[in-house]
């Protein structure tokens, strides 16, 4: 705002000064003149919230892209013999040694040699209970899937929550009890996350699969 003294109060963008998204976000919700809404930014943006990005779409660009995730999950069932539900193994991980303060007795036993694995839902849905099929190499087995737990980073930030970035892991983990309990309705397709499996899983590896049904 500035004055003069034969004019009234004005308001004015403001200039870059070097700083273009904070300029650009103070002229957007500052810089408001419902009677001038051709240089008015306030007026486009609102208008701009109301528009949808989907409205310009076809119809059969929408049964195209519809029909080429149906084909991709084929694929991917043909791939394991027709399993409707499938399991990306990206990491894989011993269960540290875990402090009775954070993880509590139970855990631990339950726990003991089992192997942690994180990776991405392809198809269905995994959770806590399921016999899956572990598919390393030619060879196939059993294991118990003992936790789910949706992620977003590595497995090792799971396992080891306060561990520090560029140092050495701890030797115990102070992941806590809660961080142990099965997510309800499981890690379903799409997601990333952690599955705990039992003892029988400790031959897997980077790059297997898992699937069920």
């Amino acid at each position: 705002m500035y004055y003069t003294d034969d004019e009234p109060a004005t308001s004015e963008k403001a200039p870059d000064a070097g700083r273009p998204i904070l300029t650009m976000l103070r002229n957007d919700f500052l810089y408001a003149d419902p009677l001038d809404p051709v240089n008015s930014t306030a007026f486009s943006y609102t208008g701009a919230l109301r528009s949808d990005p989907l409205a310009k779409l076809r119809s059969n660009q929408i049964k195209d892209e519809l029909a080429s995730i149906d084909a991709y999950k084929q694929e991917v069932s043909k791939r394991f013999d027709g399993a409707k539900n499938v399991f990306e193994v990206l990491e894989v991980a011993p269960m540290p040694k875990l402090k009775p303060f954070c993880a509590g007795l139970p855990n631990i036993k339950r726990l003991k040699g089992t192997i942690a694995i994180a990776g991405n839902v392809r198809l269905g849905a995994f959770a806590a209970g399921d016999i899956v099929t572990v598919h390393h190499g030619s060879m196939r087995y059993s294991a118990k899937v003992l936790i789910n737990r949706a992620t977003t980073g590595f497995l090792r930030w799971w396992m080891f929550p306060n561990a520090i970035i560029g140092k050495p892991l701890p030797t115990v983990s102070t992941i806590d009890s809660s961080d142990l309990i099965p997510e309800k309705g499981g890690l379903t397709e799409g997601w990333h996350g952690v599955l705990v499996l039992s003892p029988e899983a400790s031959d897997i590896a980077l790059g297997d699969a898992l699937t069920l049904g």
